[in-house]
């Protein structure tokens, strides 16, 4: 790779995204199955996890998408972006195989982090992602709405940021079992 131009991959980021779902669909049906998760293709003696490559076409696909947004989305390409991360994130966590998933949101909160996009639409998505994560234990997940509200109150936020933020994160967290 070091002769290889990287900018190319952005030319065939669709394709690659593509080509990786269907075989994220194609091992749910027809994947091999060990201790009750359906996530390997067997071809002979050598066995293939789509998941695996699926981590490399996501952060191509979202550098691709990335590089061509501006700072603040819109609506509709907030939800384009959401889906992008959500479509794999979902056919892996349906194989089971939770480590791979969450691995995929750690590289959607990275690459949003590393992106010229907003900060407001930066806290938007990962907040709630931790409330999620922290509503299991009542009262960590308490802890963390407190400092929330802190760090609102620290950075001035407006208004409707703060009913946006804490209104998504409660309800985040009272609909989490």
């Amino acid at each position: 790779f070091t002769y290889f131009d990287y900018k190319h991959f952005k030319k065939f980021a669709a394709g690659f995204y593509a080509a990786t779902l269907l075989l994220l669909v194609f091992v749910l049906f027809s994947g091999s199955s060990a201790a009750g998760a359906q996530r390997w293709f067997q071809l002979g003696s050598f066995s293939f996890q789509p998941s695996e490559i699926s981590k490399l076409t996501i952060i191509i696909s979202l550098a691709a998408f990335l590089s061509s947004m501006r700072k603040n989305l819109n609506g509709l390409e907030a939800g384009y972006l959401l889906l992008l991360v959500g479509l794999p994130f979902l056919l892996i966590f349906k194989q089971p195989d939770l480590g791979t998933a969450l691995i995929f949101l750690a590289i959607f909160i990275g690459m949003l982090a590393a992106s010229d996009i907003s900060p407001r639409f930066l806290v938007l998505t990962v907040t709630p992602l931790l409330s999620i994560l922290l509503r299991p234990i009542i009262y960590l997940w308490i802890a963390y709405l407190i400092v929330l509200v802190l760090a609102l109150f620290l950075t001035r936020a407006r208004f409707w940021d703060w009913l946006l933020v804490l209104g998504i994160n409660v309800g985040v967290g009272v609909a989490v079992p």
